[in-house]
């Protein structure tokens, strides 16, 4: 028997220009909604169901608890069963986003018992995250293989939802010499960046910052340059800057190195992952220095 999703809301300006698409699978379902938003939208809702947002395209939510005047601005997020939220939409624009519902039994077998599952995650937009999301979009649309395709692209998408918090958290914990460098390296991405730069940007040795990096990231400095340089590089390609430009502003050595390493991180060139947007990522594994 499918899974149906039971969750309930209330919208006021939100209008559907089509109609929402659905995979209901045994455990799961996963909607697709493109809609456009009026002035003042707005929504309430809660499921007994725990579900995740995915949004496209760059597109956000406020949520906050019902009853509280705090909201918090996202483009993913996870929402417990029986959390009732209210929603923000912001200025009249269109929005299209991915809703997994799923049984909360299910989740917890997916994610195993360490992950907090009564804690609402509110998060900042994500590429990788968002590539999963657009494949499900055109499973939702037209459905071109079996359902266990579905459900494993939904599961990737719920672990990396998780991943991401942890991700931020592991930031947020840093001792402030490593985020001193940090955001020192994500500010300066375009510039030639060395571990003893960055060392001493942090006021650390080479050694004890290297060993900060693995600690609280699980990459060595080198690597996790690397791979800020690969997010900013499928975002500025999204945005559709021309591949010398964007080998330039992510901090290339020149446009052959870049295409190299994306080329080893995604499994695609520049140009055919600009092409192919919601193609999906290789794993990716950088090369060695």
């Amino acid at each position: 028997m499918s899974f149906k999703p039971r969750m309930r809301s209330r919208v006021k300006s939100v209008l559907p220009l089509s109609e929402s698409r659905s995979l209901l699978l045994d455990r799961m379902a996963i909607d697709y909604w493109h809609v456009e938003i009026g002035q003042g939208a707005a929504g309430r809702y809660m499921s007994p169901d725990p579900r995740f947002v995915i949004f496209l395209k760059g597109g956000s939510i406020s949520l906050g608890h019902v009853g509280s005047r705090e909201t918090a601005a996202c483009s993913v997020c996870f929402v417990p069963a029986h959390l009732p939220l209210v929603g923000v939409l912001g200025t009249p624009r269109c929005l299209e986003h991915i809703d997994i519902h799923i049984e909360a039994k299910h989740l917890r077998e997916a994610v195993g018992q360490s992950v907090d599952l009564d804690v609402p995650l509110f998060l900042p937009d994500s590429a990788d995250l968002r590539q999963i999301a657009m494949m499900l979009t055109d499973e939702c649309q037209q459905p071109r293989r079996q359902s266990g395709f579905s459900e494993a692209l939904a599961v990737a998408a719920i672990h990396e939802v998780f991943a991401i918090d942890s991700q931020r958290r592991q930031a947020e914990a840093a001792p402030k010499s490593l985020s001193r460098a940090m955001h020192f390296a994500a500010d300066n991405l375009d510039q030639a960046l060395t571990v003893d730069l960055l060392a001493s940007v942090a006021g650390l040795s080479r050694i004890r910052l290297t060993r900060l990096f693995v600690e609280h990231t699980g990459l060595t400095p080198w690597r996790w340059v690397m791979r800020a340089r690969l997010e900013r590089a499928r975002a500025l390609l999204a945005e559709g800057e021309s591949i010398g430009a964007v080998a330039h502003a992510a901090g290339f050595s020149d446009q052959a190195h870049f295409s190299r390493c994306f080329r080893v991180a995604t499994g695609l060139s520049p140009a055919r992952w600009t092409r192919e947007v919601d193609a999906p990522s290789g794993t990716a594994t950088l090369p060695e220095r």
